[in-house]
């Protein structure tokens, strides 16, 4: 039992280290330190070794290696917004359709520049009720260059989408179309990732929507 705990708790080490990004920080006088970023506090960049000991370095000590690793490491800060537009489609015997289009509004509020692309991703979903699966009916992207210092704002529309406003009653009975599948709009994710493919901000239509569509499809990003 003693040797299980062990192990156990040597494993639980090895997962912790490897979730944690270590970076070799070298000061202008040659030092050199290995340390987690962890924040920016004023003038000083807080960082965690790997003994659990905080290093607080001033900026100005900063290689400029370490300063451009710095600038990439602090995200932007976005407020992002979601507006989904129905206008009334075609009717079908036993139902009709809607025309969904989304349009997500990106407002970074941070003021601090950013100096490597950013890339936008919004994600249009939709429920299939034949399959009773979720389905990705739209996918748009934008890259952001280079953001500057202060405030910046973008928008992005999807497709316009064909989709049935609503299914009662058995699977069969739902209306098929030759134009459109039978597809009931689900809802929108918005993406936000970095250089390195990591999401630095998220907007759902409503909680667990992500989860859901990537338990069917993957990884979205």
């Amino acid at each position: 039992m003693m040797l299980c705990r062990q192990w156990l708790g040597l494993f639980f080490i090895v997962v912790c280290a490897a979730q944690a990004e270590f970076h070799i920080w070298t000061g202008q006088g040659g030092n050199v330190v290995e340390a987690e970023f962890v924040s920016v506090a004023g003038d000083r960049v807080l960082s965690l070794k790997r003994d659990g000991k905080t290093v607080k370095v001033p900026k100005s000590k900063l290689s400029e290696d370490d300063h451009r690793y710095v600038e990439l490491a602090v995200s932007p800060e976005f407020d992002l917004k979601v507006k989904v537009d129905n206008k009334t489609g075609e009717f079908l015997p036993r139902g009709g359709t809607e025309v969904i289009e989304c349009k997500v509004a990106i407002n970074k509020s941070s003021d601090a520049p950013y100096p490597a692309p950013l890339d936008v991703h919004l994600f249009c979903i939709g429920d299939n009720v034949i399959s009773d699966q979720l389905q990705i009916l739209d996918h748009r992207k934008k890259t952001l260059w280079r953001l500057g210092k202060g405030s910046f704002s973008c928008e992005l529309k999807s497709k316009s989408m064909h989709c049935f406003k609503s299914c009662t009653g058995p699977m069969q009975r739902v209306p098929l179309h030759e134009r459109y599948a039978p597809v009931i709009f689900d809802g929108c994710i918005l993406l936000i990732t970095d250089a390195n493919g990591k999401a630095i901000a998220v907007k759902e239509s409503y909680r667990g929507l992500r989860k859901k569509v990537e338990a069917v499809h993957g990884a979205l990003i």
